[in-house]
């Protein structure tokens, strides 16, 4: 399924996105997604964190690294994305155009992604992997951060597929994300080398990475201080509601804890007010894969979510893109 060939329109934007993805394996871009699709995240949010009601309090999210999936059971096939929205994501009631239309735009933005990071240019469609809201709870203590990982790595003997990698979309939804309310921390693939001797010679390995592991990588990783971020080679990504994280699942990344007190005042997002109402920093990821992601325990049914989501034909892979076929946002990396 590889190709040499490109099958991505010319322009200059799109080169710089693409180098940088292909390169880093994460790139920032802001101002991606519209604030009616901000807002329907949000109400989104509200409704899955009352619907999970033992997960609503600070001490159930936090128990569980702030995840809860969008969506109550598993498919036993692939299904459709209406399929999807009508039968497995848990609120009935969400606007179906708004999702489907999203869903389009986030399949051609995930096809691009699995190409720059994974070299995949000749996919006819991409799958739907996984989709969740991450609660980050202000609670004072570095257990509300989300500790270091690579998302690929987990579970990785039960998981197979034909096509190797996964590539996710990050996003705010309650407002902005600081280095005080729980940044996302990502190491760029060309930095992984010197990362990796940073956890070293604070006691950690590329098999135990783990901010807990010892108390010196702790205290090194899990801070709101500059210094830290910029000793472990990482890039400290401060976003706004409309801004968007593409990165692929090689890349070592964490969030700094949520350090306001827990009665402090989160940030209000006018294009999401209902979800700063818990008082949570409130993000949502999707992942998405080049072919269905399958389970060794479960026969071969799929691990997780197996939604088809077929490409457009003539379709710009890089969705809001001017006719001239200039990037209608604005692209940024963070380096350190």
């Amino acid at each position: 399924m590889r190709s040499a060939s490109s099958s991505f329109l010319p322009g200059l934007a799109a080169a710089f996105e693409r180098e940088l993805l292909k390169d880093q394996g994460f790139v920032v871009l802001r101002g991606f997604l519209e604030p009616s699709t901000v807002q329907a995240l949000g109400e989104e949010a509200l409704f899955t964190l009352q619907y999970e009601a033992d997960s609503v309090t600070h001490t159930g999210v936090a128990g569980h690294g702030g995840v809860i999936a969008c969506y109550e059971a598993l498919p036993a096939s692939t299904i459709s994305a209406a399929d999807y929205i009508t039968n497995f994501r848990l609120n009935p009631n969400a606007d179906s155009t708004e999702v489907l239309s999203v869903s389009r735009r986030l399949a051609a933005l995930a096809a691009e992604a699995l190409a720059c990071c994974f070299g995949y240019t000749a996919l006819t469609e991409v799958f739907l992997y996984n989709e969740q809201f991450i609660c980050k709870p202000p609670t004072q203590t570095i257990y509300s951060a989300f500790d270091i990982h690579r998302d690929r790595d987990y579970d990785v003997e039960d998981k197979f597929a034909s096509v190797v990698g996964t590539v996710a979309v990050w996003a705010p939804v309650s407002g902005t994300v600081s280095r005080l309310n729980g940044a996302l921390c990502m190491v760029p693939r060309t930095h992984e080398a010197a990362f990796l001797a940073f956890l070293e010679r604070l006691g950690g390995s590329a098999s135990r990475p783990s901010a807990f592991v010892t108390e010196a990588l702790c205290k090194a990783l899990m801070t709101s201080a500059e210094a830290p971020v910029a000793a472990s080679q990482a890039s400290l990504l401060m976003l706004s509601p409309g801004d968007v994280v593409v990165f692929a699942d090689d890349v070592w990344h964490w969030s700094l804890p949520y350090r306001l007190e827990s009665g402090g005042q989160v940030p209000e997002c006018p294009q999401a007010p209902r979800a700063s109402v818990l008082q949570s920093r409130v993000a949502w990821m999707a992942q998405y894969s080049g072919d269905v992601i399958r389970s060794r325990r479960r026969g071969g049914s799929p691990a997780a979510l197996a939604v088809r989501l077929p490409l457009g034909c003539g379709e710009s892979p890089l969705p809001g893109r001017n006719e001239d076929g200039s990037s209608q946002h604005h692209c940024t990396n963070v380096q350190t």
